[in-house]
Parts: C-alpha cells; sequence; structure tokens
C-alpha cells in the first residue's frame, strides 16, 4: 500500500472550534474571532454583481485588489500579492522556505497553524517564551539557531490579543541574520487602536520581510477566504510558481477590492470594537472576572485554574454560547472569548455573574 511522508503521520489533523450548541437553545458562537458585523455594503453590491460572471474562471494576479490595495496602503502594487486566507499564505512560505535541514522559531502563544506549516514541511520548530502574554523580542533572538530561516511574529497575538510595538520589531529585524525571513502576521491590525498603530510595510523593503494581511476579520468576509500580504518582488516570483493559479473566487475578489477602499467603514467598525470590548472588560472585572489587554475582536479571559475554567464553560455553554478553551495553546486556565453583537456580549457578561456568584455560594456552603 502507498504510504506518505513518515514525517507527515505525526502531523495532527487542523483543529477547528467545536460548534455543536445544547438543544433548544439559540447559538451565540464566539469561538472563531468571525465579525459580528457583515460586511460593507459596497462590498455586497460587489458580490451580487460579480455572480454574473460565476461561470467564468477568477483573474490569477489578481491585479485590480493589488491596485486597490496599494492605494489604500500608499504601497506599490507589485509588492502586493494575495492568497485563499492567510492560511495558504503562510502554508506557500513554509514549503518554499523551510525543510528538514532548517528550523523556524515562533512565540509560546503564536497562531498555531504555522507550527502545523512547518511540521508539514518536516523542518523544526523552536517556541520562545512570551513575557506577561506579549512577544518578547529578547527571547525570538534567544532562540534563532545557524540553521534558523523563518521567524514568525503574530501582532497583534492570536489567542493574547497583546499588541508589541514597531520598534520592537525593527529591533527584531536589526538583530535577525539576513538569510533568515521575519513573517508579520497581521491578521488583526485593523482593529489596534489609531494612536498606538504604525504600519511596519516598510520593513519588507530590506528583502527579508514579509507583512501579512486578511479580509477575514475586521472586513467581515472570513466566509470568502481572501487574505494579501506585503513581500519583496522574488518572494512575490515565488508565489506565481507555487501557488495554484485561480485559487480565489471571482467574488472574493470583487467583495475585497470594494471592502480595502472603504476605509470609513472600517474606521467606524474599529471604533465600535474597542468600545464594546472595554465594557465587555469592565463588565467581567466588576463580578471578579479577569480579562487581559486586548487590540483585537476577542478577548482572553483567565480564571483560577482548568477546574474553574470548566465551570464556567459548562454554564456558557448551557445558555447556547460558544467559547473557545485554550489547553491547546498552553492557557488551560483561560477562555478566548470573540466579540459579537452588543446585546450577546452583555448575555455572556450576564451568564457569568451568575456564574460567580453561583460558584460563590458553594464555596461558603
Amino acid at each position: 500500500m502507498l504510504k506518505p511522508h513518515k514525517h507527515l503521520l505525526e502531523v495532527a489533523p487542523y483543529q477547528r472550534a467545536d460548534l455543536s450548541g445544547p438543544p433548544g437553545k439559540e447559538l451565540i458562537q464566539l469561538a472563531q474571532n468571525e465579525s459580528s458585523k457583515p460586511p460593507c455594503t459596497a462590498a455586497l453590491k460587489a458580490y451580487r454583481k460579480a455572480c454574473h460572471d460565476i461561470q467564468l474562471y477568477p483573474e490569477t494576479h489578481f491585479q485590480d485588489l493589488q491596485i486597490a490595495i496599494a492605494e489604500v496602503h500608499g504601497l506599490d502594487a507589485d509588492q502586493i500579492h494575495c492568497g485563499s486566507g492567510s492560511m495558504e499564505l503562510i502554508s506557500v512560505l513554509t514549503q518554499a522556505y523551510l525543510g528538514p535541514a532548517y528550523s523556524a522559531v515562533t512565540s509560546e502563544y503564536s497562531y498555531m497553524f504555522f507550527r502545523t506549516c512547518a511540521q508539514i514541511a518536516d523542518a523544526s520548530v523552536k517556541i520562545a517564551p512570551e513575557t506577561d502574554l506579549a512577544v518578547d523580542v529578547d527571547a525570538l533572538l534567544n532562540a534563532v539557531q545557524d540553521n534558523t530561516r523563518i521567524v514568525f511574529v503574530v501582532n497583534p497575538g492570536n489567542p493574547t490579543g497583546s499588541y508589541i510595538q514597531k520598534a520592537e520589531l525593527v529591533q527584531l529585524r536589526d538583530a535577525l541574520p539576513d538569510n533568515v525571513l521575519l513573517i508579520v502576521d497581521e491578521a488583526y491590525a485593523e482593529y489596534v487602536s489609531e494612536a498606538e498603530y504604525e504600519p511596519v510595510f516598510n520593513l519588507v523593503k530590506r528583502g527579508n520581510v514579509v507583512v501579512l494581511r486578511t479580509f477575514s476579520k475586521i472586513y467581515g468576509l472570513a466566509g470568502q477566504r481572501i487574505a494579501w500580504g506585503c513581500f519583496p518582488p522574488e518572494v512575490v516570483e515565488m508565489f506565481r510558481r507555487i501557488q495554484i493559479p485561480g485559487n480565489i473566487p471571482g467574488s472574493a475578489l470583487a467583495m475585497a477590492q470594494a471592502a480595502v477602499r472603504d476605509q470609513v467603514y472600517v474606521r467606524k467598525l474599529r471604533i465600535e470594537s474597542a468600545k464594546l470590548r472595554a465594557s465587555f472588560s469592565l463588565s467581567l472585572a466588576e463580578v471578579g472576572v479577569e480579562t487581559c489587554p486586548s487590540q483585537t475582536n476577542f478577548v482572553l479571559v483567565r480564571f483560577t485554574d482548568s477546574a474553574e475554567v470548566k465551570s464556567a464553560r459548562i454554564a456558557l455553554y448551557q445558555e447556547g454560547i460558544i467559547v473557545r478553551p485554550m489547553e491547546d495553546y498552553g492557557l488551560p486556565h483561560c477562555l478566548r472569548i470573540s466579540l459579537g453583537t452588543e446585546p450577546q456580549m452583555q448575555f455572556v457578561a450576564d451568564t457569568l455573574k451568575r456564574w460567580k456568584g453561583e460558584s460563590r455560594k458553594q464555596e461558603v456552603q
């Protein structure tokens, strides 16, 4: 019988969130960091128009979308390349630059899919500890070896929500060897407050930096599976050699082009998300439930231990609220809760308040 490469048998299947709920309850799905808001009106209009050409193969070089992204972000269009979600972009990068002789470095609580892709490439992965649930540049540098070819940083972090400043990324790039590719995954960058965010695209001109973005989060296009990155020219050329052509539906390309041009809507959602995140965190703090500072569309909620997490998760589940446990990330005392609508978040807060009150009664008894 034909068998795959031995190292692939050790790759665990990708684990999505368990979205099953209790019978008879309306499901409140807060486990996948999706946007609770629909795409902008222009994107929805573009989708309806694109459906008239659904019998045609989509554009393979994404030229119109590249131009739109470049104009909005002040970039050169030839720096831009798109993929079927950030997962594909990460996968192609690891295929191209990792292998059995090489290693990659990432931080303790970074996006797990990068480790999976490195494992598929048969490369080793070194994990750098984080400090206060945030990327530690010194720890990353200490983990770099002679055979390291990629350093992968998620900023803002997932599942932590933490954010490090551009100066720290510059410090990291300055200290890395020239033959190491720094990948900065900015899937949640649009949620960072305007006062704190500073673009890092200019680092790409060094030739050994990649910056990834997605339309799955604030743009509300998770179901269309489309992302983009800012790449050195030689990396764009590599993508054209490896990537499956025509892999992004025409509807996704049309919606993304319209969505990226509506930055007024993006700013509106950023402000609304920040307010909702703050009010939700305050509601939990008032009943003694701790949340970690976040610059994303989710919050990481900390409990005393894994037993308390289990108890809280059951209480939420019984009300039809689905959240994400964090054992796989080495955070068994935490739950990650995506931001839903304002009424949904109030319901979550009220549910945890009741749970906390019942827990205290049981402690007294």
